[in-house]
């Protein structure tokens, strides 16, 4: 159960990276400039946390922001600046997954400092972790509770339908112990009281 699970979770994360684009391109100019692309919204998104009117009395937001801006900044001096082909064989070399797993953590990151900055911003936890919650449902938090919920209950109803055929096939031997057919009519004609 855990294994498909992780497996749902894995298949969700690379669905948030350029895995399909970098394994599927035969253009090798398309995936740079989609990698640029991401790298460059990324960025602008790191940038605009410091141009939004909000409390920065949390140091711990600020470094995080600090943190995932500058990690987009020296991945985009590594490989924004490659010629394509160059870009395909560190990809090659790399690994599919590995690399598009290690682009998109930057992006992701900007998903992770709105989080923090609404659990500093929050006067409960309780409140921030179901904001929290709440932002990331439609994206990682209902394909996941989907998976869970079909995982459960096949597990749940594979007793209960083995009670069920249980119950038939009694059911079928006891009509047929009472001379009775498939259908549950009886073949024995009812005699005059």
């Amino acid at each position: 159960m855990f294994s498909s699970l992780f497996d749902t979770i894995i298949q969700i994360i690379l669905q948030l990276t350029p895995y399909e684009a970098l394994r599927a391109s035969e253009a090798p100019k398309d995936v740079l400039r989609l990698l640029n692309e991401r790298r460059g919204w990324a960025i602008d998104a790191y940038r605009s946390c410091f141009n939004i009117n909000l409390p920065r009395n949390n140091s711990f937001s600020t470094l995080c922001t600090l943190v995932f801006l500058a990690m987009a900044e020296i991945m985009h001096l590594r490989y924004g600046r490659l010629s394509p082909t160059q870009l395909m064989r560190r990809v090659h070399a790399t690994g599919y997954g590995n690399f598009a797993v290690m682009n998109a953590i930057p992006e992701l990151g900007v998903v992770i400092v709105r989080i923090v900055e609404i659990f500093a911003m929050s006067d409960s936890p309780v409140i921030a972790a179901s904001l929290a919650l709440m932002g990331s449902l439609p994206a990682i938090g209902l394909p996941v509770f989907l998976h869970s919920v079909k995982t459960l209950s096949e597990i749940a109803f594979r007793p209960i339908l083995q009670v069920v055929e249980f119950l038939q096939k009694w059911t079928r031997r006891f009509r047929n112990q009472e001379g009775g057919d498939e259908s549950g009519a009886s073949v024995v004609e009812d005699s005059p009281a």
